[in-house]
C-alpha cells in the first residue's frame, strides 16, 4: 500500500475520469456538428469569424453553448438564451454562434432540441465529477504541502531516495506520538 493513498487514489481517479470526459467530448462536439452541418446545409459553420463577408454564418461555439446551457439547469444557475445582438450577431452569454437573423429562431429550436439529450447531460455529469476529483486532488496536495512546511517527514520511499534509517525516528513510533504517520502505510 502507497504511503499517501489518498492522493494516489485521487490521481489515478482524475485521469481516468478526464480521460472519459476528452473522449465523451470529442464525440458529442463531433455528433453535434454533424447535425448542425446537415440541419442548416446552406450556412457556413466557420472555427473563425474575424473578418467574415458572409451574410449568414454559424461558429462551432454551438456545442460549448449547449452544454453550457445544460450545465446551469443542473447547477440551477439561471440558464443563458440565445439572443439577437447589434448587426444580426447571434450570441448565447459572452459566446457568438452565429450571424442572421433569420437564422435566430432555427437555431434556437436545434439547441433546444439538443440541450433535451441524455448524451449532453451525461457528459455535463462527467465534467463536474473531473472538476470536483480535481478539486479534492488539490485539496490533499495543498495538506500534503503544509505538513512538509511545517516539518512533518514524508512517509515511505521511493527509487529516488537514498536508503537511510534514523534511529530516533523508531524511538517516536514506539511512544505512539506519531501513529498518523502509520496510517496508509
Amino acid at each position: 500500500m502507497k504511503a499517501y493513498a489518498r492522493i494516489d487514489s485521487l490521481l489515478s481517479t482524475s485521469e481516468s475520469v478526464g480521460e472519459k470526459c476528452e473522449e465523451k467530448s470529442s464525440e458529442f462536439r463531433a455528433g453535434v456538428l454533424d447535425r448542425l452541418k446537415k440541419r442548416f446545409s446552406r450556412v457556413r459553420v466557420l472555427d473563425q469569424f474575424n473578418s467574415i463577408t458572409y451574410r449568414s454564418w454559424l461558429t462551432n461555439n454551438v456545442p460549448n453553448g449547449i452544454r453550457d446551457i445544460v450545465r446551469s439547469k443542473i447547477k440551477g444557475h439561471p440558464v443563458p438564451s440565445l439572443d439577437v445582438k447589434k448587426h444580426g450577431l447571434i450570441k448565447l452569454g459572452p459566446s457568438v454562434m452565429g450571424r442572421g437573423r433569420r437564422l435566430f429562431q432555427r437555431l434556437d429550436d436545434f439547441i433546444q432540441s439538443e440541450t433535451k439529450s441524455s448524451e449532453v447531460e451525461e457528459l455535463v455529469k462527467l465534467e463536474m465529477q473531473s472538476y470536483d476529483v480535481k478539486v479534492d486532488l488539490k485539496s490533499e496536495i495543498v495538506k500534503l504541502i503544509s505538513k512538509i512546511e511545517s516539518g512533518e517527514p514524508l512517509i515511505g520511499n521511493c527509487d529516488l531516495c537514498p536508503d537511510i534509517q534514523i534511529a530516533e525516528f523508531d524511538r517516536v513510533l514506539n511512544r505512539g506520538d506519531c501513529a498518523r504517520a502509520t496510517q496508509g502505510i
